[in-house]
C-alpha cells in the first residue's frame, strides 16, 4: 500500500501547519516504504554508524596526540643542545606531511589503480582523491561505487589514516638525532 491513508488526506484539508507536517511525514513514509529494495540496500550502506564514528574519531585523535608524546619522548632521549630541533622536526611533520597527504598522497593510497602489474595493485590514480574531492563529510568513502570503509565519513577515515603518515617521518627522525639539519630533513 504505496497510497496515502485516509488519515493523510484529513490531516492534509485541514487547517494549521502542524497538520501539514505530519501528513507530510506520512506521506514520505510511505514513500520509503514502496521503494524498490536495491534501492533501500545502497541508502543503508552509505548510513552512518554514531558508534563506529566516534571510535573512530576518538581513535584518530589519540593517533595525533602520538607525534607530540613522540616529540617529548625524544627530546627526553637528547642533549640539550638537541631537544628542540627533535621537537620542531616532529611538530613539522604534522603540517608537511598532512599537506602532502591530502593533496596527493591519500589518492595515491587509495585511488582507483593507476599503477599494477597483472593482480598486483602498486598506486592509485593521483586525480581519484586529488585535495580531498569525492571524500565527503557526510558518507563513507567509496571507490567506483564501492564503499571503501563502512559506517563512518570518508573525511575521517582520510584523517585516521593520515595521522599514520604523519607519525612515520617523526619515527624516522629519532635515528638521525644530531646527524642531520633541519632543512635536509624536510
Amino acid at each position: 500500500s504505496s497510497l496515502p491513508s485516509a488519515a493523510f488526506w484529513a490531516l492534509a484539508t485541514s487547517p494549521g501547519a502542524a497538520a501539514l507536517v505530519v501528513a507530510a511525514m506520512e506521506w514520505l513514509a510511505a514513500l520509503a516504504d514502496s521503494a524498490p529494495r536495491h534501492l533501500k540496500a545502497e541508502t543503508e550502506a552509505l548510513e552512518l554508524d554514531n558508534g563506529t564514528t566516534t571510535f573512530m574519531f576518538l581513535s584518530t585523535a589519540l593517533v595525533q596526540f602520538m607525534t607530540p608524546g613522540l616529540a617529548f619522548f625524544y627530546s627526553g632521549m637528547v642533549g640539550v643542545r638537541s631537544t628542540v630541533a627533535v621537537m620542531f622536526q616532529s611538530f613539522v611533520a604534522l603540517g608537511v606531511v598532512f599537506s602532502l597527504w591530502v593533496c596527493v598522497i591519500f589518492s595515491l593510497t587509495f585511488g582507483k589503480p593507476w599503477i599494477q602489474f597483472g593482480d598486483w595493485k602498486l598506486l592509485g590514480d593521483p586525480t581519484t582523491y586529488f585535495m580531498t574531492s569525492g571524500v565527503h563529510v557526510y558518507q563513507p568513502l567509496q571507490r567506483a561505487g564501492a564503499i571503501v570503509a563502512p559506517g563512518f565519513p570518508g573525511m575521517l577515515f582520510m584523517a585516521f589514516q593520515g595521522m599514520f603518515a604523519i607519525i612515520t617521518p617523526a619515527l624516522i627522525s629519532g635515528a638521525f638525532v644530531d646527524r642531520c639539519r633541519f632543512m635536509p630533513y624536510l
